[in-house]
């Protein structure tokens, strides 16, 4: 008796030293973000979404608004309406603070070359996650902007 008290006071004295486990599954957008040095950098012209299931993500964005054309669009005009435009899907893991990507499909083709990914610390704050980008399949990135995300719901 005396030892699974012990065991249970341990337990929780561990658990209670670990922050709150994050949980991506979800939609989730950009409500601010910042330059390495804590500058604010959040660009209101700048829209996106990140969905997480429990083992997939997908994730949309596009920055600056986009040129919107009408009748015959010529191919400079397309052009311009997709190159600000960005998407990559695939599946992640998530290891308490550090979460990987691994995309299946992008519109850059170096985000789907054999091993490629993009490895972002995670730090859960209240209801938001802040995202750095630390490490890619090239190396490590250090000075990387921050992105805090909120649920969507």
């Amino acid at each position: 008796m005396v030892k699974s008290f012990a065991a249970a006071v341990l337990m929780l004295a561990l658990t209670g030293l670990r922050p709150p486990a994050v949980s991506l599954p979800g939609a989730w957008h950009t409500v601010e973000a910042r330059h390495a040095t804590g500058l604010e950098i959040t660009d209101p012209g700048d829209r996106n979404v990140h969905m997480f299931s429990r083992n997939h993500f997908t994730i949309v964005w596009t920055t600056g608004d986009r040129p919107r054309f009408t009748g015959q669009v010529s191919d400079s005009q397309r052009v311009a309406m997709w190159q600000d435009v960005g998407a990559q899907a695939g599946r992640y893991d998530l290891v308490r603070d550090t979460l990987v990507l691994h995309s299946e499909i992008a519109k850059s083709p170096s985000a789907m070359a054999p091993g490629a990914f993009q490895k972002y610390s995670v730090r859960r704050t209240g209801a938001s996650i802040w995202l750095q980008l630390v490490a890619d399949n090239s190396g490590p990135l250090p000075n990387q902007e921050r992105i805090r995300l909120e649920r969507l719901e």
